[in-house]
């Protein structure tokens, strides 16, 4: 098992391989987000997993890697997720993405805050 980063344009693709086959695929593209006043970062724009490999833990193993990726060098990771499956059982809450509150500021998820489609992980550089 083993994971590829390749990049294509403005585009890289991390590629989740088992058994000589891409399992699981996550595309990002490098931005920079005036209206958070954050340095540049990265959007997640996709991912995918083909089916018979699906529930299997893949798609979180990139994740993981994408993290892992940006941490040292990006100041967060944003996406648009088009998902129904609502917190707690998301995983990017349990991977610590945010979501903007009522006001548009970025906290952590709670039970009283319906999130829309946009998640944010901030690495805070400072610590």
């Amino acid at each position: 098992m083993t994971v590829n980063i390749n990049k294509i344009g403005e585009k890289t693709i991390f590629d989740y391989k088992y058994s000589n086959e891409v399992v699981s695929s996550l595309e990002i593209k490098y931005i920079l987000r005036e209206d958070i006043s954050l340095n540049e970062g990265i959007n997640l724009i996709s991912i995918h997993t083909e089916e018979k490999y699906r529930c299997k833990g893949y798609a979180t193993k990139l994740i993981k890697e994408l993290i892992k990726f940006s941490k040292n060098n990006y100041e967060y990771i944003i996406l648009d997720d088009a998902t129904e499956i609502m917190p707690p059982k998301n995983i990017y809450y349990k991977m610590g993405f945010m979501v903007k509150d009522n006001q548009g500021e970025w906290v952590n998820w709670d039970e009283n805050i319906f999130p829309d489609e946009e998640r944010l992980l901030f690495f805070n550089h400072r610590e």
